[in-house]
C-alpha cells in the first residue's frame, strides 16, 4: 500500500512536470517566437516545409506527422513514454491557444532577447520532459527514435541535425536570412539546455524512474 501510494506521488509529479514544459512551450511559441517569426526547428516547421512541396494543408500534414510518431514511440520506447508524450502533445496545443500574446516593454520588441528567452524556455521543456522519461511530442520524441537505431550518437546530435535541417530548409523558403540564422542560434540554446539537463540520465536523455 504504501509503495502504491509512492509510485502514485511520483507519477502525478511526473505529469505535472510534463504540464507545466507544455506551459514553457506555450510561453515561449506566444510571447517570444511568434512576435518575430522565429522557428528553431520543431515538427511544425517541417510540417511548413512538407506542406509546402505537396501543396497541402499544414494542418493535415502535421496531424500525419505527429500520429504515427506517438504510435511508434508507444511502441518502440515504450508504453509509460507513450501515454506521457501523448499527454504532452495534447497539453502543449491547449496551452499554446490559452497564453495570451503579451507585449513586454523591452524584451519582447527586441529580436535578440526573445531569441535568447524563447530558448531558454524550450531546452527547459524538453529537458524536465527527458528527465520524467517523457518528450514534448516534437522533435525530441523523433531523435530519441532515431537514437533507437543509431545506437552511441548523442541525442543533442540528432536533434541539431534534424532541427538545423528544418531551419535551412525554412530558410531558403521564406529567404529570410536573418531569422534563419537567430532560429539557428536559438536551436544552439536550447540543445546547450538539454544537454545539462540530462547529461546525468541514461540513454542519452530518457530516465527509466
Amino acid at each position: 500500500m504504501r509503495q502504491s501510494l509512492i509510485d502514485m506521488k511520483r507519477v502525478l509529479i511526473e505529469f505535472i512536470r510534463i504540464a507545466a514544459s507544455s506551459l514553457l512551450i506555450a510561453i515561449a511559441v506566444n510571447i517570444f517566437f511568434s512576435q518575430h517569426s522565429l522557428a528553431p526547428g520543431g515538427l511544425t516547421g517541417l510540417a511548413i516545409i512538407i506542406s509546402n512541396f505537396l501543396q497541402l494543408p499544414t494542418s493535415l500534414v502535421t496531424l500525419s506527422i505527429t500520429g504515427p510518431l506517438l504510435i511508434c514511440s508507444a511502441i518502440f520506447l515504450g508504453r509509460g513514454f507513450g501515454i506521457k508524450v501523448l499527454f504532452a502533445a495534447l497539453m502543449s496545443p491547449f496551452l499554446i491557444s490559452q497564453v495570451p500574446h503579451l507585449s513586454i516593454p523591452y524584451i519582447t520588441d527586441n529580436i535578440y532577447v526573445c531569441a535568447v528567452l524563447g530558448a531558454c524556455c524550450v531546452g527547459t521543456a524538453i529537458g524536465n520532459c527527458l528527465q520524467v522519461g517523457a518528450a514534448t511530442g516534437g522533435t525530441d520524441t523523433l531523435s530519441l527514435l532515431i537514437q533507437k537505431v543509431l545506437k552511441g550518437v548523442p541525442l543533442r546530435v540528432i536533434m541539431f541535425c534534424i532541427d538545423g535541417s528544418i531551419i535551412l530548409f525554412s530558410g531558403l523558403l521564406t529567404k529570410n536570412l536573418m531569422t534563419s540564422i537567430l532560429s539557428g542560434g536559438s536551436l544552439l540554446t536550447i540543445i546547450t539546455i538539454v544537454s545539462f539537463m540530462t547529461k546525468n540520465t541514461s540513454e542519452g536523455g530518457i530516465t527509466n524512474g
